[in-house]
């Protein structure tokens, strides 16, 4: 008997330690290849995080690197592999190469090949003039692009978006046979990189697509102003186009997805569409039992792309006209505190201390069995695990227009508002408190699509089968 395939998941901010989707997906994903051997390089803002779920037998290691912004002492900017493994990635990419993706591995060359120490003992004269050359290339893009803030902005900006992706040069990569990004960002990048210095084949899935969601969150953001967003924003896409060209296969869960990768250069003969699947039994086996009054929920992190806060205005406006409504948010709340005491104000001042709850992380399955509405009022989602658990429960579902929940939900204007819109939102989940046959009879329907599309045993075969023809140069 051969030796095991070993792949090593590529994963960052998520598995094994933040519970969500893609994390759920991930651990149903090694649970159900048994026979494949799994490895996890996790990319973590926080040192010494407790996992949320217990790890199979089969993962034979868990190696974790953080991802914190802080300014390099001179030893620690000696880099050693970074400059020959941007050169192995120019080598892979070959000569076509978009702009932005050039333009940042140019800044990567330059300041790996940088040595602060060095410069800072007055030695080395080439080193030296690689610095000034180095800074001439920033304040002249300083002056072409952000005039109008102050250069250090500008510098300080310009450094950290690079020096996370220096230290992933200097990585020492878990041995495995196939490697897996669950994105691309900086995930992405640690996979390239592997890829283009150990020839091992790339596997890349997009559950969102990453650089729209992290645009998303950038806009979003306070903290970040003018310049600063646009070049975090093409950092990200820059990041995207060069995981697209470099992996053996993108994955992405439905076609509009796929089609966004292509237009930013994914290769179409190296992509396909995987869609999202769940055990459907696990969820079917709910016993639905009605509790007094009506009860809607939120499933899902408690955090700004999930706009929790539409959420509970939606409640609100629903309490204006059912007035025996309790509203659930169920999904963890230690990933943003600051946005969590944001939404606790926003109860508190419309009023809602009484009908509004945050529960924390729960098994679902206890709240699918009295809910009456499950909602999702995300600003972004990919393939949303929630709406396919809560159908195969049994319970409707309400959400805004993002992603794939069209065609989860069929297309269905009664269960569809767009983005941010409570009133829409609101709309719906009275329609159905106040007339729920046609929503169950509407869930009932569905089920064989579930049964068709969504099961998952289906669904991570196919993962086992993509991994051992990506593998085949171990033959």
């Amino acid at each position: 008997m051969g030796k095991p395939l070993r792949v090593c998941l590529i994963l960052e901010g998520t598995y094994p330690y933040v519970p969500g989707g893609v994390s759920a997906w991930t651990h149903e994903l090694i649970r159900q290849l048994p026979d494949t051997e799994f490895v996890l390089l996790t990319l973590s803002a926080k040192k010494d995080q407790k996992h949320a779920y217990e790890l199979p037998p089969i993962v034979k290691g868990v190696q974790d690197h953080l991802l914190a912004l802080a300014t390099p002492s001179p030893e620690q900017w000696n880099l050693r592999t970074g400059p020959r493994r941007l050169e192995q990635i120019r080598d892979l990419l070959g000569p076509s190469v978009h702009p932005d993706v050039q333009e940042l591995l140019q800044d990567l060359e330059s300041a790996a090949s940088l040595n602060p120490m060095a410069i800072a003992g007055g030695r080395r004269r080439g080193s030296r003039r690689a610095m000034r050359a180095l800074w001439s290339t920033i304040t002249d893009r300083y002056r072409r692009e952000n005039p109008f803030y102050p250069l250090g902005e500008f510098f300080w900006t310009w450094f950290n978006a690079r020096a996370l992706l220096l230290s992933l040069l200097e990585v020492s990569m878990p041995e495995a046979d196939v490697y897996h990004a669950l994105c691309t960002g900086y995930a992405g990048f640690a996979g390239s990189v592997v890829r283009a210095a150990l020839g091992r084949p790339l596997v890349l899935t997009e559950h969102g697509i990453y650089h729209r969601e992290r645009s998303i969150e950038i806009d979003a953001s306070a903290a970040v102003r003018g310049n600063q967003r646009d070049q975090w924003k093409k950092l990200f896409f820059s990041l995207s186009r060069l995981t697209y060209a470099i992996s053996d296969e993108v994955i992405t869960l439905f076609e509009t997805n796929r089609r966004l990768e292509l237009a930013l250069g994914a290769p179409e003969e190296r992509s396909r569409v995987i869609p999202n699947g769940i055990d459907l039994d696990r969820y079917r086996a709910v016993q639905r039992r009605k509790r007094p009054g009506f009860h809607v929920g939120l499933i899902g992190r408690i955090v700004p792309i999930k706009d929790v806060k539409t959420f509970i205005v939606c409640a609100q406006a629903v309490l204006q006209e059912v007035s025996t409504v309790e509203f659930h948010c169920i999904g963890p709340l230690a990933e943003d505190p600051e946005y969590v005491e944001e939404c606790r104000e926003l109860v508190t001042a419309l009023g809602l201390e009484g009908a509004l709850h945050f529960t924390g992380p729960q098994d679902v399955r206890e709240y699918y069995a009295f809910l009456d509405v499950v909602v999702l009022s995300s600003l972004s989602e990919a393939q949303p695990l929630v709406i396919l658990e809560a159908l195969a429960a049994g319970v409707p579902v309400v959400s805004t227009r993002v992603g794939d929940v069209p065609g989860l939900l069929d297309g269905e204007d009664r269960f569809i508002a767009l983005p941010k819109d409570a009133e829409g939102l609101a709309q719906r989940i009275v329609a159905i408190l106040r007339d729920p046959s046609f929503a169950e009879e509407w869930v009932r329907a569905r089920q064989p699509v579930l049964d068709e599309v969504y099961n998952r045993s289906t669904i991570f075969s196919s993962y086992g089968e993509l991994y051992r023809k990506v593998a085949q140069w171990r033959e």
